[in-house]
């Protein structure tokens, strides 16, 4: 098996050191299966498990105007607030995220061009990223969009959105159990709830970096959880950039709206409403972060877990911590 490992090593490390033709003919003859999507990522892992490709179609499942029409649709409010509840139950969430597929296709040409810049944009995060050097410890390259020469496992569909981007993120492939979200859900069953804060912090703290770089991740429910891998010497790496801002104006935004979410999160806090208030239908609030906590964790400690990442996201989500951290140590464009 270690040699199986090394190989596979030796392979994607080959991989991100080639020239874009040679690396578009290798990654053609090879397989992929579609492994996750979120809002806008679209992602492909290889049979042999050693790197993924990340495509941002212009097809939103989660797009401001989506939710609305779900809002105003009772069925589509309903089943919308208790997939949320048991988000955890595969053919649930599967099915949920079909009927958005569906409704994203039959709106996608309504938003063409607003689409387009924005994925455009998630592109762009990666870019300053990688110009920062946040992703040194994992091989991340932006390639041209090769799609078309690629073998995918999708539909035809899709595949029609997918090579529309101009260009695409490949980047080496880590394992489940590396995702910090993952990594603290082992530490809470073993009952080490201080390594679980220590995690916590480190998340928090690793956003707080960013801002000192002059970068935000404006992901609304603040997920550093799905967006960060704990290394071997338990660093922590951003392996999810496509959110990623450089510049104050919306950085100031999202630090301003946060601010308020979290002022209202503790506001129903106080007044008796946990843990109800996380699985109401709040897309884009951190309480959707704290309820995928609440949601993987043994009962017996999920509530002083999600409570104190409730505590130290309030504590950091300020406009006056984020304006004494902006830009505070000198960064280059390499």
């Amino acid at each position: 098996m270690g040699s199986a490992c090394e190989k596979n090593a030796k392979m994607t490390n080959t991989l991100f050191d080639l020239s874009e033709d040679d690396l578009i003919s290798m990654l053609s003859d090879m397989d992929f299966n579609m492994i996750g999507h979120g809002h806008w990522a679209y992602v492909f892992g290889d049979t042999d498990n050693t790197v993924v490709i990340k495509v941002f179609p212009p097809l939103n499942i989660g797009t401001s105007e989506e939710l609305s029409f779900i809002k105003k649709n009772p069925l589509l409010r309903f089943a919308d607030k208790m997939s949320l509840k048991w988000q955890n139950i595969s053919w649930v969430n599967s099915l949920r995220q079909k009927a958005k597929f569906v409704l994203a296709i039959f709106r996608s040409s309504k938003n063409s061009k607003k689409l387009q810049d924005k994925s455009d944009l998630c592109v762009q995060g990666y870019e300053r990223c990688i110009s920062n050097g946040l992703m040194e410890r994992f091989p991340t390259r932006v390639i041209p969009n090769c799609c078309v020469q690629l073998s995918l496992k999708t539909n035809r569909v899709l595949k029609n959105y997918l090579e529309q981007p101009k260009k695409i993120i490949l980047q080496k492939r880590f394992k489940d159990n590396e995702l910090l979200l993952n990594v603290i859900k082992i530490c809470a069953e073993r009952n080490d709830i201080e390594k679980c804060r220590r995690y916590i912090k480190m998340a928090i703290d690793y956003q707080v970096n960013m801002w000192r770089l002059g970068l935000v991740s404006t992901d609304m429910s603040f997920n550093i959880f799905e967006n960060v891998i704990v290394l071997p010497d338990n660093d922590l790496q951003l392996h999810d950039a496509n959110d990623v801002v450089n510049s104050q104006s919306p950085a100031l935004w999202f630090i301003r709206e946060k601010e308020k979410d979290m002022a209202a999160i503790f506001s129903r806090l106080n007044h008796g409403l946990y843990p109800d208030l996380l699985f109401g239908v709040d897309h884009g609030s951190v309480s959707e972060t704290a309820r995928k906590l609440y949601n993987i964790l043994p009962k017996g400690n999920r509530d002083e877990v999600v409570m104190n990442y409730m505590d130290l996201s309030q504590k950091v989500l300020m406009e006056s911590v984020f304006r004494k951290n902006w830009k505070m140590v000198p960064h280059s464009d390499h």
